[in-house]
């Protein structure tokens, strides 16, 4: 997985280290994942639209291959984590490797150097494939855990999404509410 993230970066490095002022600076980076969305549900779209989609459209596509570490058949866990770091893990995983090692997401990365991040979804924020950008746990069903990674560990700026039932059940144990856990960290 390394070196396909190393393949596809270079391209990129090369251009900003030979001062090439041809295209504009990029100043975002939207990264959209279509859970379970494989070649197989890609060519069903694509044979019952009538119009091209963006697919189609687009200039350049690229394949990854996030089967797990443990199994050919892949899971929202440990796919996102391959997406997210560049690791491959064992299904149920977020963001650690089969032995337990934490690896940094490429969200940590941008923040790191002055990126502002955010997370956008049409499931639970903590879901495998959103938690994996931010969370480091075993098991993908552990919300306490992955709430502990969103509390403590990330810096994302931006987060919509579903979830405020795991978020209320984690602070009502905690005597307090997600509203002003979160309003504490700086989120609206």
């Amino acid at each position: 997985m390394k070196k396909l993230f190393l393949l596809l970066s270079l391209p990129f490095v090369a251009m900003a280290m030979s001062g090439c002022n041809q295209e504009p600076e990029v100043k975002n980076i939207i990264y959209m994942i279509g859970d379970g969305m494989g070649l197989a549900q890609v060519s069903v779209m694509q044979i019952e639209q009538y119009a091209p989609s963006a697919f189609e459209r687009a200039q350049n596509i690229a394949l990854q291959k996030t089967y797990s570490a443990n199994n050919r058949v892949t899971d929202s866990a440990a796919s996102g984590t391959a997406l997210a770091t560049g690791y491959k893990t064992n299904n149920s995983m977020l963001g650690q490797t089969p032995d337990g090692t934490r690896v940094e997401s490429i969200m940590a990365k941008a923040d790191k150097v002055g990126y502002e991040s955010g997370i956008v979804v049409t499931c639970y924020v903590t879901h495998a494939t959103p938690a994996a950008f931010y969370a480091h746990v075993d098991s993908r069903n552990d919300n306490n855990g992955i709430i502990d990674d969103f509390m403590k560990e990330n810096d994302v700026d931006v987060m919509f999404g579903g979830g405020t039932r795991m978020f209320s059940e984690y602070f009502a144990k905690q005597n307090t509410t997600w509203e002003a856990a979160l309003q504490e960290k700086g989120y609206t």
